[in-house]
């Protein structure tokens, strides 16, 4: 953090970091709702101005707070992007993720991109709420568990999605282009699949019905060859000898005693 607020230091503050300083300011002195003051479309009051009403408290009023908070928005961009790029993965290959998106989004270019990311306000804060809303989902369970608590599990996170997506846009707008429609087109991807794999489940079942319904038939042409095989493959005797059997019966054996006389 402390690289990227000394490369924040070198930018100007305009009037987009001034006036959310002043309404951070406003904000904390009991008027939340910003009484009085004339906004425009874009006001950032539910992405950025809660981070500079904590930096504004503690800083006061004063050119810097523009400064700590482009740093400290970034840093937290740096770090939601590690983590949602590891996802459920662990051990090698989570850390290998992790750091691929961690070093992508590790060094701004120094010219041409660093005012926007390190300096005055510009929708670059948009993004944390929509990254934590992305680790919420990536978090949500697993449906092959089949718990019992996993519809209820899934309503709360749908409740709370729709929530945070109203917070986001209220304060920029912009969240409905790089937040709610990226997920309504996963969703609908997910959907389809899942449709698609439901719809070569019966065939499957199909051809497992059928196998079930000729194995009485084949069953006796089975048992027929076993037999043949086992009366061709019997030992023959000598001429005039008797065959060994075995009796079936399931009495005692009888016993030959010598013959008395």
């Amino acid at each position: 953090m402390f690289c990227y607020l000394r490369v924040a230091g070198a930018t100007q503050v305009n009037s987009d970091g001034a006036g959310l300083v002043l309404q951070a300011s406003d904000m904390l002195h009991g008027n939340l709702l910003l009484h009085g003051w004339w906004d425009t479309d874009v006001s950032f009051i539910t992405t950025e101005l809660p981070e500079y009403m904590g930096v504004t408290a503690v800083a006061g009023v004063r050119p810097e707070v523009v400064h700590v908070c482009s740093a400290l928005t970034y840093t937290l961009l740096v770090l939601l992007a590690a983590f949602v790029a590891r996802g459920r993965a662990r051990g090698a290959e989570g850390v290998v993720r992790a750091l691929l998106a961690a070093t992508v989004m590790l060094a701004p270019q120094p010219t041409g991109a660093t005012p926007v990311l390190l300096g005055s306000p510009d929708h670059t804060g948009t993004a944390l709420p929509v990254l934590l809303l992305l680790l919420l989902l990536d978090r949500a369970p697993d449906p092959g568990a089949r718990a019992r608590w996993y519809t209820l599990a899934c309503g709360a996170i749908c409740v709370a999605t729709a929530a945070l997506f109203a917070l986001i846009i209220v304060g920029d707008p912009l969240a409905e282009v790089v937040g709610v429609v990226p997920l309504v087109l996963a969703c609908l991807l997910r959907a389809a699949r899942i449709s698609v794999i439901r719809a070569r489940r019966p065939t499957a079942e199909g051809s497992e019905l059928a196998v079930a319904a000729a194995a009485p038939i084949l069953r006796p042409r089975v048992r027929g060859r076993r037999t043949r095989r086992r009366v061709t493959g019997a030992r023959r005797t000598p001429h005039g000898a008797r065959p060994a059997t075995r009796c079936c019966s399931r009495g005692p054996r009888s016993r030959r005693f010598p013959s008395q006389g």
